[in-house]
C-alpha cells in the first residue's frame, strides 16, 4: 500500500489561509481602481457577512460614526499626501446589530517610483471588549459601589471645573449642597448595617429625582451626599433645589423588612468672587448642615446665615468635627476633662448625627 504524499498549499492559498486566520480584520485599498476588498474576519467585526458589498471605500467609510469621520479622512490624507509611511488611529463603526464597536486601524502605503501612493493595506482590530473593561474599571473608580452615584473624586472634579467656569462678572454661578442624613447612626445599630446600606440606596434614588441633568448628585461617604447645581440664577434656586430635596424625605422608607422614616439636614453655600478654592464652597454648606443639625435637624441653612449665628471658635470646631467624621467610621475623638478626671465625647459629636 503506498502512502500518498500531501502537496504543499499554494501561495495563494496560505496567504488566504494566514488571513482567516487572523484575529484582525485585513482590507486593501486600490488607489488606480478605487476598489477595496474586506477579509472574512474584518466582516464579521461588524456583522456583514452577509451583506452585498459595492467593493469602493464607502463599505468602509459609511459605516464610521459621524463623529469619527474627520478624524479618519485627516489620518489618511496624512498617509496619502503627507508623505508618512505608516497611520495608526481609533474610530468607531456601526455593527449591523445596531450596536457600536471601536476599533484600532491600521494603515500602510504602498508607493510608485515617482513616491506616488498607490495602494493602502491595512486592518481594523476590534477593541469593544477592551474598551468595556475599561470603562467599568473607570466607572468604578469614580462611581459609589452602593449607589452608583459619583463618589467624593469625582465630585471634587466637577466642582473644580464649576469653579474655574465661574465669572463673577458674567453672573455665572453655582451653588453645593451639601446633605447629611439625621440619627443614622442609630439606625445602623439597631437595625443593622445591611438595612442602613438599603436606606442609603434608597435615599439616593430619591434625591436622584430632585436634581437637574446638569447637576452632580454625590454620595461623599457614610451618610453624606453633595450636590453642586451649576447655572443658578441666585439663592433661590438654591433653595428650591433644598426644598426638594427635603422633600424627599417626606414618606417613610419601605425596606425589605422595615418601614424607616428619616430627615436630612441641609447646608447650602452660594458660589461666589471671594472664594479662592472650590473646596471652600464645600467646607461652607459643610458649616451651614452643622448649623441645620444644631437648630434642630430636617431642615436647612444658608451659610451666610450659619456664619452670623456661629461665633469664629464654633466654626472652627465644626469645620474640625466635620473633618474627623470623614476620616473613617472608626475613628474616636475623646475631650480630656482635668477637672472630673474622665473622658468625655463633646455634645457636638452627640448630636452631630
Amino acid at each position: 500500500m503506498t502512502s500518498r504524499r500531501v502537496r504543499p498549499a499554494l501561495p495563494r492559498q496560505r496567504y488566504a489561509l494566514a488571513v482567516e486566520a487572523a484575529n484582525d480584520g485585513l482590507w486593501d485599498w486600490n488607489l488606480h481602481t478605487n476598489r477595496m476588498s474586506f477579509s472574512g474576519r474584518w466582516r464579521r467585526i461588524l456583522g456583514l457577512e452577509d451583506d452585498v458589498f459595492s467593493g469602493g471605500p464607502d463599505d468602509w467609510f459609511r459605516r464610521t460614526l459621524l463623529d469619527d469621520a474627520a478624524r479618519v479622512q485627516v489620518e489618511l490624507e496624512r498617509l496619502l499626501f503627507g508623505g508618512v509611511p505608516f497611520v495608526q488611529f481609533e474610530c468607531r463603526m456601526h455593527h449591523r446589530d445596531g450596536t457600536v464597536r471601536a476599533l484600532l486601524v491600521r494603515a500602510i502605503a504602498a508607493r510608485d517610483s515617482q513616491g506616488n501612493v498607490h495602494r493602502v493595506a491595512g486592518s481594523h482590530t476590534d477593541l469593544s471588549a477592551q474598551k468595556a473593561v475599561e470603562s467599568r474599571l473607570l466607572h468604578g473608580a469614580l462611581h459609589d459601589s452602593l449607589t452608583n452615584l459619583p463618589n467624593r473624586a469625582l465630585f471634587h472634579h466637577r466642582l473644580r471645573l464649576a469653579f474655574e467656569r465661574t465669572d463673577g462678572a458674567s453672573g455665572c454661578r453655582f451653588a453645593v449642597l451639601f446633605v447629611d442624613l439625621d440619627r443614622f447612626k442609630s439606625i445602623n445599630d439597631t437595625l443593622g448595617h445591611q438595612a442602613g446600606d438599603e436606606l442609603l440606596a434608597a435615599v439616593a434614588a430619591r434625591l436622584r429625582g430632585c436634581v437637574r441633568g446638569s447637576d452632580t448628585l454625590a454620595r461623599l461617604g457614610g451618610d453624606e451626599f453633595a450636590i453642586l447645581a451649576e447655572g443658578v440664577e441666585d439663592l433661590e434656586d438654591a433653595i428650591l433645589l433644598a426644598e426638594r430635596a427635603k422633600e424627599a424625605f417626606g414618606e417613610p422608607f419601605r425596606l425589605a423588612t422595615v418601614v424607616v422614616t428619616a430627615t436630612a439636614s441641609i447646608g447650602i453655600a452660594l458660589c461666589a468672587s471671594s472664594y479662592e478654592t472650590p473646596g471652600d464652597v464645600l467646607r461652607d454648606a459643610d458649616t451651614a448642615m452643622y448649623r441645620a443639625k444644631a437648630l434642630g435637624r430636617n431642615r436647612y441653612e444658608i451659610f451666610r446665615e450659619a456664619r452670623a449665628a456661629l461665633g469664629a471658635h464654633d466654626l472652627h470646631f465644626h469645620s474640625l468635627v466635620g473633618e474627623a467624621r470623614r476620616l473613617a467610621a472608626s475613628v474616636v475623638l475623646f475631650w480630656e476633662r482635668s477637672v472630673q478626671g474622665r473622658t468625655s465625647v463633646p455634645a457636638a459629636l452627640q448630636s452631630s448625627g
